[in-house]
C-alpha cells in the first residue's frame, strides 16, 4: 500500500506544492473589515502574499459597476495596484476572488477517491492526465502559436499522447494494444468528418468570444477554422478511449467465460452491449452540451427565431457539428474495437 501513497505524494507535490504565480502587480489578500455605504463597499484588506505586502493594510472602495462583487469579511481576494495617470496616485482594486483553494481541495478529494477505488491504475491514469496536459501545453499549443497547422499537430499530439496514457491507465497488454489501434482509426474518421462538415456548413471558427480574442491577438498567424478542427480531434480522444477500452474488455471477459470462443459469438454478444453503451453515451453528449450552454439556449428559446433560423447561427451550427461528429466517431469506434478484439481473443484455444 505504501507505493500507492508514494505515487499520490509525488503527484500532489508536482501539482500543488509549487506556489501559484500571478502578474507581478497582483497580490493575495484577506478582507478584515467592510464598511457599506449605499451600493459601495469600503474594504480593508490585509495583503498576505505578493508585491503589496509592504503596503498592507489597504483600503479599497468597490461599487456595483466594478464586477458586481459583494464581499464578506475573511474572504480571500486578489488585489492589484496601478498609477493614476492624472494625479500619479496609486489606485488599489480587487481583481477577483481567490478560487484555487477550492480547486485544490476538490482535486485532492478526486485523487483520494481515485486511489481508493482504482488503486495503482487510478493513480497512473492521473499521471497520464498530467502527461496529456504537458504535451498539449508544451508541444501542441506552442506549435499552433508558432503558425503550424493546428489539425496536423492535434493528430501528432494524439499519436504522442494515446500510447502513453493507454499504458498508464490499462497496463501493457493485448487489451491496451487493441484499444489503442481502434482509437487511432476512429480519430482518423473524426478528422475526415470534421473537415468535410465544417466545409459543408461554412464554419469559420470565429463564432465565440474566445476565438475573437485569439484573432485580435494573433491575427492571420492562427487559422481559426483549423483551430476548431483541432479542438474537435483533441476532445474526441477521451470519448473514444472510454468506448474502445470498454468494448475490448467486454470481449476479453466473454472469451474467458466461453469455452473455445468463436469470433461470431464474441462479436455478436459484445456488440449487443456496445449498442447500449453507445446509446447512453450519445445521450450524455447531448446533455453535457445542453447543461454547458443553458444561457445560450434560454436566449434562443425566448427569441422569435424558428428552429431552422436558430440552428443556422454559426454558434449553434458549430456545436451541432461537434456533437454529431463525436457521436458518429463513437459509433464507428464500437464495431472497430469489437471486431479487432473478437478476432484477437477468438484465437484462444
Amino acid at each position: 500500500m505504501s507505493k500507492y501513497f508514494l505515487f499520490l505524494f509525488t503527484l500532489f507535490s508536482f501539482l500543488f506544492l509549487a506556489p501559484p504565480t500571478f502578474a507581478q502587480s497582483t497580490s493575495e489578500a484577506k478582507i478584515i473589515n467592510i464598511v457599506n455605504q449605499g451600493d459601495n463597499q469600503i474594504l480593508t484588506v490585509e495583503v498576505t502574499k505578493g508585491d503589496l505586502v509592504s503596503e498592507s493594510p489597504l483600503t479599497i472602495t468597490t461599487s456595483p459597476q466594478f464586477g458586481d462583487y459583494v464581499f464578506e469579511v475573511d474572504q480571500r481576494v486578489l488585489v492589484s495596484s496601478q498609477i493614476d495617470p492624472l494625479n500619479q496616485q496609486t489606485i488599489y482594486r480587487v481583481e477577483d476572488y481567490i478560487r484555487y483553494d477550492g480547486i485544490f481541495l476538490i482535486t485532492l478529494i478526486f485523487l483520494i477517491v481515485v486511489l481508493f477505488v482504482a488503486r495503482l491504475y487510478g493513480i497512473t491514469s492521473v499521471l497520464g492526465m498530467v502527461y496529456s496536459f504537458f504535451i498539449i501545453f508544451k508541444f501542441t499549443l506552442p506549435n499552433i502559436l508558432a503558425g503550424q497547422n493546428p489539425v496536423l499537430f492535434s493528430v501528432i499530439s494524439a499519436v504522442i499522447i494515446l500510447p502513453v496514457t493507454f499504458v498508464l491507465s490499462h497496463g501493457f497488454n493485448k487489451k491496451t494494444l487493441i484499444s489503442l489501434i481502434a482509437t487511432l482509426f476512429s480519430i482518423i474518421f473524426v478528422g475526415i468528418l470534421a473537415v468535410i462538415f465544417s466545409d459543408l456548413t461554412y464554419l469559420t471558427g470565429t463564432s465565440n468570444e474566445e476565438a475573437s480574442f485569439v484573432a485580435a491577438l494573433y491575427g492571420q498567424q492562427i487559422n481559426l477554422k483549423n483551430l476548431l478542427l483541432a479542438g474537435i480531434i483533441i476532445a474526441s480522444m477521451g470519448i473514444l478511449d472510454d468506448v474502445a477500452v470498454s468494448q475490448v474488455a467486454i470481449v476479453q471477459q466473454l472469451s474467458e467465460t466461453i469455452e473455445k470462443p468463436k469470433f461470431s459469438v464474441l462479436f455478436t454478444r459484445a456488440m449487443s452491449v456496445g449498442r447500449d453503451h453507445v446509446s447512453s453515451m450519445i445521450n450524455t453528449l447531448i446533455l453535457v452540451y445542453a447543461g454547458s450552454s443553458l444561457p445560450l439556449l434560454i436566449l434562443f428559446t425566448n427569441s422569435q427565431l424558428t428552429v431552422l433560423e436558430a440552428i443556422n447561427f454559426q454558434l449553434i451550427a458549430e456545436e451541432i457539428v461537434k456533437t454529431l461528429v463525436g457521436s458518429i466517431a463513437l459509433m464507428i469506434c464500437v464495431p472497430i474495437s469489437t471486431f479487432l478484439a473478437a478476432k484477437s481473443f477468438s484465437k484462444k484455444s
